[in-house]
């Protein structure tokens, strides 16, 4: 999703997806950390670092209808 948003931001230049797409690639580097054993924490915290990557993402879309949708 990361990559998409990202790809996606250089063509369409949406708002939510200069946000969101930053936001799930670190969300998928944590990810990769933790399954690497790089990083080591409960299961519990990483549930709640995926909850917290999912609601920026879905906050995201609220600049687009307050302000505008796309970046110039």
């Amino acid at each position: 999703m990361a990559t998409g948003c990202l790809l996606n931001a250089r063509r369409c230049r949406r708002v939510h997806c200069y946000i969101s797409g930053p936001v799930l690639l670190a969300g998928a580097v944590f990810a990769a950390a933790v399954a690497l054993g790089i990083v080591g924490i409960a299961p519990r915290t990483f549930g709640n670092a995926v909850g917290v990557v999912l609601v920026l993402a879905l906050l995201s879309f609220v600049p687009e209808i307050v302000w505008k949708r796309y970046v110039r």
